[in-house]
């Protein structure tokens, strides 16, 4: 069932998204990469690791790990989309981490050309002091919970950040979905892995649990 902010209806949140296993899975894998994404200048360099493309050609890469992901990926837009009212698409997806000593500055969610209708997060750990998710226009702080994910419609203009973190690293899977379908790389990249875990007979397998 998906929770609501009733006095917003701009917030969804639900606990146990993901199981503790699969997150774990996913920060073990995070935690094998060297090479995070580049993004100079921006809060994101080194970041985050894109998630369609990170385990297919990454170390410790696997067949499990690829439909791992995409499982998350197909759960993820169902949700948001029953949320929203509509069919959704996405438009970025990654693993994030924040390493002690850092945070999220704030910064505001604007519409972007695609037409992003939701950005959402899943939290991976919680052993860890502090991260937690700010939405001051909507006075809501969320302490991040293993497994659990928020989605916050972005129809309106909201400004966002993550308190400083301290004693370990907090990983996190952020997304945002638009109202258009998929176009260009990123939908090649979805494509790829979808026919890749079709190829190894993998599509319908349990991972964990």
């Amino acid at each position: 069932m998906i929770g609501v902010n009733n006095e917003m209806k701009t917030i969804a949140q639900k606990k146990d998204f993901l199981s503790s296993d699969e997150c774990d899975l996913l920060i073990l894998l995070a935690e094998c990469q060297s090479d995070w994404d580049s993004y100079p200048g921006s809060f994101l360099d080194g970041r985050i690791i894109d998630f369609f493309t990170t385990l297919q050609h990454r170390r410790c890469s696997s067949i499990q790990a690829h439909r791992l992901c995409l499982q998350i990926y197909r759960k993820m837009q169902e949700y948001v989309s029953k949320f929203v009212g509509h069919d959704v698409y996405i438009e970025f997806m990654a693993i994030l981490r924040i390493e002690p000593g850092a945070q999220q500055p704030m910064f505001k969610y604007v519409a972007s050309e695609l037409g992003r209708v939701a950005e959402s997060v899943v939290f991976l750990n919680e052993n860890f002091d502090g991260g937690k998710a700010l939405y001051p226009d909507f006075e809501k702080i969320i302490t991040p919970k293993t497994g659990s994910i928020y989605v916050a419609k972005t129809e309106n203009e909201h400004s966002h950040g993550v308190s400083p973190v301290s004693g370990s690293t907090r990983y996190s899977i952020i997304s945002g979905w638009t109202n258009k379908p998929l176009t260009g790389e990123l939908d090649e990249r979805l494509k790829k892995l979808e026919d890749y875990v079709i190829e190894f007979g993998q599509e319908e397998a349990p991972i964990v649990g």
